[in-house]
Formats: structure tokens, sequence, C-alpha cells
């Protein structure tokens, strides 16, 4: 996120793995982690994947994959193991037919890998009305709180309390103000790479605390950061990784059916409000940063995020293009080359 190909109003969208959008999406993804624990894992399916890879690869993947089944005996969760990809060399033939490049950069804090794509996909492979109806939304919030001044970052998913609901304990609860959770929000570059060097001089702490003390009540007009009101969506019920141990499992029970809560990312129903742009505030309640509701049109060309063009991009592919309305090269306007 803070690699300087990145143009600096890039947005990125962070999404913790329990995250959903409506409690139905939660309770479906339930069913599928029982359904994957019955089968157990079975390595004939994962070893059908390697016959879709070239030869060189399917060496490799074996051997992730053999190593990726022994750390699953020990954690559930084990990620995939991942070495650090070699630098593709330019003057193998072989290696020139790969779709990703991987570049070792040292951005000041250590090595990262960064990966691009050596060419471009063609413009006809972008089909925006594909795209989530949900992921425009987003946008277009984040584009509002951006000519508020809070283009930065966009906390929207969130919680009031950790562990109650707030309504069975509502004493001393801030029903309009985030306290914890970091399931849902968006950043762009600039505020990244603002962000990172002190972010890793941070000690090691609950990201939602983070989110709250850190960019929300000390930097938030540094960095430029606000939430949305109510929250956007939560998440399922699920083991906590930061707060269970091995003596004490704890279980983070879903806010859905808090009042507080709400699913999905606009106004659905009569028992669901529209949303609100936020600054963060210490005590009281919430810091409306505008004078009105933000009522999502049905069309949003009026709040699309145009995103500066990374350096060296050419001047005739800069700006907006027939292909972003979903207009293939075959009938593109008689002015673009």
């Amino acid at each position: 996120m803070a690699h300087e190909s990145h143009a600096p109003d890039t947005t990125f969208i962070i999404a913790e793995p329990d995250f959903v959008f409506y409690r139905e999406d939660g309770e479906a993804h339930l069913k599928y982690l029982s359904t994957m624990d019955a089968v157990q894992f079975q390595f004939s399916h994962y070893d059908e994947l390697a016959e879709l890879l070239s030869a060189r690869s399917q060496k490799s993947f074996r051997a992730e994959l053999q190593q990726y089944l022994k750390d699953l005996k020990h954690d559930k969760n084990a990620p995939w193991p991942l070495e650090p990809p070699e630098p593709i060399d330019p003057n193998c033939p072989e290696q020139e037919k790969m779709r990703w490049t991987a570049e070792a950069a040292d951005l000041g804090y250590g090595l990262t890998y960064c990966f691009s794509r050596k060419n471009k996909p063609p413009p006809e492979g972008f089909k925006p009305e594909d795209i989530s109806d949900h992921l425009h939304d987003l946008q277009a919030y984040m584009t509002a709180a951006s000519r508020l001044g809070r283009g930065g970052f966009l906390w929207c998913g969130w919680n009031v309390v950790q562990w109650k609901s707030g309504d069975t304990k509502s004493k001393g609860v801030r029903k309009t103000c985030p306290l914890t959770g970091a399931q849902l929000s968006m950043m762009t570059s600039k505020c990244a790479r603002e962000l990172l060097p002190v972010w890793l001089q941070e000690k090691d702490t609950h990201m939602g605390t983070f989110f709250s003390q850190k960019m929300g009540l000390q930097w938030q007009e540094w960095l430029g950061c606000a939430y949305v009101y109510p929250p956007i969506g939560g998440f399922f019920t699920h083991k906590s990784t930061t707060c269970s141990t091995k003596k004490s499992e704890r279980v983070l029970q879903s806010h859905f059916e808090d009042k507080w809560c709400q699913a999905g990312t606009r106004k659905e129903n009569d028992d669901q409000v529209h949303r609100w742009i936020c600054g963060f505030t210490a005590k009281g309640p919430a810091q409306w940063l505008h004078q009105n509701e933000i009522r999502l049109p049905e069309e949003l060309p009026g709040l699309r995020w145009y995103t500066q063009a990374p350096k060296g991009t050419p001047n005739d592919q800069m700006g907006w293009r027939y292909y972003h309305e979903g207009i293939s090269p075959a009938n593109k306007p008689a002015n673009e080359d």
C-alpha cells in the first residue's frame, strides 16, 4: 500500500476474514467451514490443482502443499507457506512469459517484495457491470469523506463494545462512536506512507484500539481520518485470535442483532438509516462532519473516485476512458485511439 508505484490517492479496501455485509453471509460462511472440517482437507483435492499449473511450477507447488498440510495439523489457521520469489529475469524467455513480476524494494524499514503485472490487461477485460454495488458504495463514502478533508483513512466496520452488545449493558457505551473492531476500513497510499514509519514504532496492540486511540483521537487531522456511522456490516461469530489463550478460548459474538449495527452499505428498509461521515471524539456524541445525511443515489457518476495516474503513465492513457463505461474496443467512440 505504501509503495511509490501507487498514486497518492489510490484507495485500498481492507477487510478482515470474518467481515460480512450481512448476517446471512456469515451464516453461509460458517456452514461452509463446517463442511470443510468434515472433508478434513483431503490431499487429492489439492493435488488436482497442480495439474493446472505449468510443469515448472508443479514441483514447488507440491512441496509447499506438503508443508502446508504439516502446519495444518498444529494450526487450523496456518497460512500457505510462501518464500520470497526470485526477481524476474528479463533475459529468460520462460520467465518473460510469466504474468507477474516481483521487485525487492527497500522502503527504509526493511526489505519488502512488491508484485506488479508486466503487461496491463486488455481494456475489454475491465467489466464495470461485474463490480459489486457494495464496492461502488464504499468508494462513494470515501469520496464524500475526502471532500470533507478526511480522505486518508475511513473506518467503515467497527464496534461500540468488544464483548457485550451495548444494549444489555448500555451504561457508559457510546452508541455512535467506535471503540474497537477493525473488520472493514479504507486507506489511501498517501496515508499509508505517512502512517507506516510511526506505526512500526508502536508497540503491538489490538488493531481496533490503534484505530480509535491513535488514528482517531491523535492523528485524525494529520492523516485525514474519519469513520462511517452507522458502521457498515459486521463480523460473524468466531473465536478471538487476539484474546484467546491455550487455556481459555474466547468467542466474539456477532453484533448484527444490536441496534447500532447496520447491514449493507446503504439504507435498504424503514428500519435502517442513511449514513454519516464523522470525526473522532474522546467523549460525548459523534462529531458530524456535514449537515445532512449521505443519501447514496442509484447511479454514482458524481461520486466517482478519479485516481491519479502513476508516474510515467502516457498522457493518452490518463483520464476517464470509454472502457471504464464497459464499452468494448469494437464499439469505441470515433475520437478514441
